[in-house]
């Protein structure tokens, strides 16, 4: 999946990435690159790019189209949720939020897994996470 996402930022803002410090230990955030989503005066939220797992989404999710996607961690909260980010477009995921240009978060995930069903697009279109970084 190729996304044209801004370089880094010191400061959160949606559709910005921020990479970890190179030495972090920390065990969720170590080499991590978090994709900012929502940033408000309610906190910040994010998904963490870089961090497959061996699980396929037709494992989580019993009903979804036989495809062969891998989830991501996208962080420490709420790890029992499912997220996804798209180069779809509102325009044909209704509900879909754009955070950065051509980037686009959530959507109405019946229109995702039709669309996947049927071939309309391809499955490198998506990256689904299990989980949040929010803070």
């Amino acid at each position: 999946m190729i996304f044209d996402i801004p370089q880094e930022t010191s400061s959160p803002e949606n559709g910005k990435l921020m990479a970890s410090e190179p030495f972090l230990t920390d065990r969720f955030f170590s080499r991590s690159v978090v994709l900012i989503t929502e940033h408000n005066a309610n906190g910040t939220m994010g998904f963490i790019l870089n961090k497959p797992t061996d699980i396929k989404i037709t494992d989580a999710i019993t009903d979804f189209p036989p495809v062969d996607i891998n989830l991501y961690f996208g962080g420490p909260v709420q790890p029992d949720t499912m997220h996804f980010i798209h180069n779809v477009g509102a325009e044909v995921i209704p509900e879909s939020v754009e955070v950065a240009q051509g980037v686009f978060w959530g959507g109405d995930f019946e229109v995702v897994k039709s669309l996947l069903s049927t071939g309309v697009v391809s499955e490198k279109s998506f990256r689904f996470f299990m989980g949040y970084s929010g803070w």
